[in-house]
């Protein structure tokens, strides 16, 4: 016996985008206001909504930063034990350290996004002339 066809009635896509939005925002946000470690963490979200749409190029290349940043952790971490750093270098360190590397996360995941017809959208006005 053949099962019916269905068509799903939920569609995820619109919700997705909309919480992709609101990462969005909060990353310009904590961004601005030099807060890097919360950036971290949104862009951990966003990468979370949109790997089954990224390509095994950008995968490797999220997967290498990741690496990466793991990697200041420990250093960070190892910084942290020597006694000659004042609060500020403490404070400023992650910052130093991170900054680029959230960059480049960030502008592989908009061009995931952009890819996967989750961002910005173009129509042809001159399709619009001929309705």
């Amino acid at each position: 016996m053949e099962e019916p066809r269905q068509v799903s009635e939920y569609n995820e896509n619109a919700f997705q985008i909309s919480r992709l939005h609101n990462h969005w925002m909060e990353v310009a946000r904590y961004r601005e206001k030099g807060m890097l470690q919360q950036v971290r963490w949104k862009l951990d979200s966003i990468e979370i909504e949109l790997k089954l749409d990224a390509k095994e190029d950008e995968i490797n290349k999220l997967d290498e930063i990741n690496k990466n940043i793991k990697e200041i952790d420990i250093r960070i971490s190892n910084l942290k034990k020597n006694k000659d750093l004042t609060e500020d270098d403490l404070r400023n360190l992650p910052n130093i350290l991170l900054y680029d590397l959230l960059k480049q996360k960030e502008e592989i995941l908009r061009d995931v996004r952009q890819k996967a017809g989750k961002g910005t959208t173009y129509k042809d006005l001159d399709a619009d002339e001929m309705d």
